[in-house]
């Protein structure tokens, strides 16, 4: 009775405070976040019910149990929907694993699993059916519900597995209860689709539920029409705080839903329409207003051609927070010529390379570096050192590096080529390799001045 009691007590309290959970859920702001703190609601509560000696599944179906009388119930489900699949056939194939197949050889445990399932069928449809002819159903309405309620699935299997591991079943019962799973599932489905084909009604009184839920239709002239009215009524409708899920993708079934209003869209080729109730039939006929309104506009700006050169021109490349970004920058001092290199190596540099190495210089023998005679290679290096770097200091201001770098001096004068023309001297062989302070100044000087 206390374990009754607190699975009951959980329950009413899950059920009334479904709208609270619900909005406490919102609260967190996007679907992953409500969908990963329910999840860990039901394993808390879960837990809670495994303290108290029951089932965690019984505290996992309590919370399931309330959020599904929320508006967020397909938000989470669908967000969950990944876990699902990777989880659900983990479990069916542990659950299959713990079979002992060779025991269905055995008649006897045959013959009492058919038995078993036969009960099992017959429960189903007298406890979930006969309560429903309480409930406005006729039979017809009765067999279907009890059909529907026929298959088992994790739930027995999870109740099975609670009972071997704990000892109360013996592998041969726990194999017989897989059975009557496999049975259930499998054969309930075509006398569902039976019972579902006839034209019979299934409650007694049809007539009266059908007008309490009026249907509003609106016709367009073209499917296109009718999908961009469809495609903007949703966005309009989520706006206005609904959650919308698609329920049939295939048909164009879709549902509303916000704390306690539902509203159902069909979407049928060239007509959209609503199964709401009846405080909700102004929401809708705004809602239809506003986005015919919306579109209308829409049409009347299209038919003024777009300024193509215009918007064209308003185009900006801007780094972060609005400023030009380095490469931005860089970009409108280089041009292709500058990266060029007019280097000159080989046999011709070969003879006085380690004369450059061990003194330092410079060759100059090709043509003075702009304009002046020939210096040694340590007057080269040193100038090369501080001009080169002043020159990078004042790079991007073009007058500063062109004074410093730009071929005026001994330092620019031993870089790369300006605007396709010899700036003065090559560099050396020793440039290449690397070597030589006067050298890899050059370098430095050559590219901060080329870019100035």
């Amino acid at each position: 009775m206390k374990s009754v009691g607190i699975w009951l007590g959980a329950t009413l309290f899950g059920v009334l405070a479904a709208r609270r959970i619900g909005t406490g859920l919102k609260a967190l702001g996007g679907h992953n976040e409500m969908a990963i703190m329910a999840l860990g609601l039901a394993m808390i509560v879960a837990g809670l019910f495994e303290e108290a000696h029951l089932a965690m599944i019984i505290g996992a179906y309590v919370m399931g149990l309330s959020l599904s009388r929320t508006d967020i119930s397909h938000v989470v489900r669908e967000a969950l929907h990944p876990v699902f699949a990777f989880l659900v056939p983990l479990f069916f194939t542990v659950m299959g694993m713990m079979v002992d197949v060779t025991q269905f050889m055995n008649p006897r445990i045959l013959l009492f699993g058919v038995l078993y399932t036969i009960g099992a069928v017959v429960a189903k449809l007298v406890g979930c059916g006969l309560p429903t002819l309480l409930c406005g159903f006729n039979l017809m309405g009765a067999l279907r519900v009890g059909l529907g309620m026929v298959p088992r699935g994790e739930v027995a299997l999870i109740v099975a597995g609670i009972g071997l591991a704990s000892g109360c079943l013996t592998p041969d019962v726990f194999g017989v209860a897989v059975f009557m799973t496999l049975l259930t599932t499998v054969i309930p489905p075509p006398f569902l689709v039976r019972a579902f084909r006839s034209a019979r009604p299934g409650l007694r009184d049809s007539a009266k539920v059908v007008a309490a839920l009026p249907q509003m239709i609106y016709a367009f002239p073209t499917p296109q029409v009718a999908h961009l009215m469809l495609s903007h009524l949703l966005d309009a409708i989520r706006r206005e705080g609904f959650f919308v899920h698609t329920l049939d993708h295939g048909r164009g079934v879709y549902q509303a839903r916000k704390d306690a209003a539902v509203i159902g869209i069909t979407f049928e080729r060239d007509r959209i329409s609503f199964e709401v109730d009846r405080r909700d039939v102004e929401f809708v006929k705004t809602a239809m207003g506003e986005v015919m309104a919306e579109i209308e506009e829409t049409l009347k700006a299209l038919r003024h051609p777009l300024d193509a050169a215009g918007i064209l021109k308003q185009e900006r490349l801007n780094g972060a927070n609005g400023r030009q970004g380095a490469a931005e920058k860089l970009w409108k001092h280089v041009r292709m010529e500058t990266v060029t290199p007019a280097l000159q190596g080989g046999g011709e540099g070969r003879g006085d390379r380690r004369t450059a190495r061990s003194a330092g210089r410079c060759r100059s023998g090709d043509r003075p570096a702009g304009g002046a005679g020939s210096g040694d290679a340590a007057r080269a290096g040193d100038v090369n050192r501080s001009q080169g770097w002043a020159g990078l200091s004042a790079w991007p201001h073009p007058g500063r590096a062109r004074a410093g770098l730009r071929g005026r001096g001994e330092a620019g004068g031993r870089g790369f080529s300006v605007g396709g023309r010899r700036a003065g001297a090559r560099v050396h062989a020793g440039a290449l390799s690397g070597r030589g302070d006067g050298a890899v100044s050059g370098v430095h000087g050559g590219i901060a001045g080329g870019a100035g």
